[in-house]
């Protein structure tokens, strides 16, 4: 007997579960309507995230520009996005449009508007809210669920896992030397061309990007931590708030971080014990 294979989400029902999503209209919000400079942008901000997120679940870019322009999405995600008119508040919603969202919209949108630290702190702020939300629809996180200090519940149990990000760009090669006026080591980086040391590398690189070691070896990227909670069903496990390592070693207090920034949103629903806590920190130390 050949066991049955698990179930994977449809194109419709992925982009319904995207474009039904309230916390896609709110993050939207960020992406100014009405810019004080420049001509008024096409695009709802909402659609613009919402391609940003369909690009990453369907692994490109590229292909989902080429879907909205020539296929049958772009009238679906038409449809999902009028379905939602009456559930948002005006200063959420706006008509899609008859144009589909594009990659260039969206590069732009993401680049102008939500890389200062402002938009930042904004998104990791409504992203904790909106998750939070999904996740007591879940059942998970409830105030008033089992449990206690001693004996957390699953359901009110969140948990967290970090992972590499390696870098697109080969890391320059780094010389410290010390500094003749202050005697401090400071890093420099060597032109190939010149063969002279300069305060930033001559190429692209990724200056977030730093050697990690791992039981896989050594990987040069970004380490990001994420906070889950997670039920017993299939398709129940939340991302609750996603964070970044500044740097080898403090992976730990990056998680911690995190989960005190849920905890202050789930309050009750989320309950870690001190033993939790030193857990967590003695596993991401390790």
């Amino acid at each position: 007997m050949t066991r049955p294979r698990s179930s994977v989400p449809t194109t419709m029902e992925t982009v319904r579960a995207v474009l039904r999503h309230r916390l896609v209209y709110e993050l939207g919000s960020l992406i100014p309507a009405d810019p004080p400079v420049g001509r008024r942008p096409v695009h709802p901000g909402y659609l613009l995230i919402a391609f940003g997120v369909l690009a990453r679940m369907t692994r490109s870019g590229a292909k989902l520009d080429a879907e909205l322009r020539t296929g049958s999405l772009w009238s679906l995600m038409q449809a999902e996005a009028g379905a939602m008119r009456d559930d948002l508040p005006d200063e959420l919603w706006m008509p899609p449009g008859d144009r589909p969202p594009t990659w260039a919209a969206w590069q732009y949108a993401r680049n102008t508007h939500l890389t200062t630290d402002e938009a930042l702190a904004d998104m990791h702020r409504l992203f904790i809210a909106g998750s939070v939300a999904q996740a007591r629809s879940l059942g998970l996180l409830d105030p008033k669920g089992p449990g206690s200090l001693n004996h957390p519940a699953r359901s009110r149990t969140v948990y967290g896992d970090g992972t590499v990000v390696r870098s697109l760009y080969k890391p320059p090669t780094v010389v410290w030397i010390d500094d003749p006026e202050t005697g401090e080591r400071i890093r420099r980086y060597r032109d190939k061309r010149t063969g002279e040391l300069v305060e930033t590398p001559t190429r692209r690189y990724d200056p977030d990007s730093a050697e990690w070691h791992g039981h896989t070896g050594p990987v040069h990227g970004t380490n990001l931590v994420v906070v889950y909670a997670r039920g017993d069903a299939a398709y129940q496990r939340v991302v609750l708030a996603v964070g970044r390592a500044e740097r080898p070693g403090r992976e730990a207090e990056a998680a911690l971080r995190l989960i005190g920034d849920v905890h202050r949103v789930a309050g009750a629903g989320c309950r870690p014990s001190s033993t939790t806590v030193h857990c967590a920190a003695c596993i991401w130390s390790t």
